[in-house]
């Protein structure tokens, strides 16, 4: 990031009172700058994953279309 705030969007998260002291204690070991910088670290590491998760369901989407029972893909 360039350290511009213009492309940033401001949410609100709600987390476990745990995950959020688990968070604290990165950003207090100098882990991470703040829990923002954590939460968007997280966010970025999990996206390849969420990515392949929903090339699945387009590749599987046709064929679940196809089959006899509409509800149920084809490997169930």
């Amino acid at each position: 990031m360039d350290g511009s705030q213009g492309n940033l969007v401001k949410i609100s998260v709600r987390l476990p009172k745990a995950q959020v002291e688990f968070i604290d204690r990165l950003v207090t070991l100098g882990l991470y700058v703040n829990r923002s910088d954590f939460i968007r670290d997280a966010i970025r590491d999990y996206m390849p994953k969420a990515m392949k998760k929903l090339q699945e369901l387009r590749s599987g989407s046709l064929a679940i279309l196809k089959a006899d029972n509409y509800y149920m893909n084809e490997e169930e």
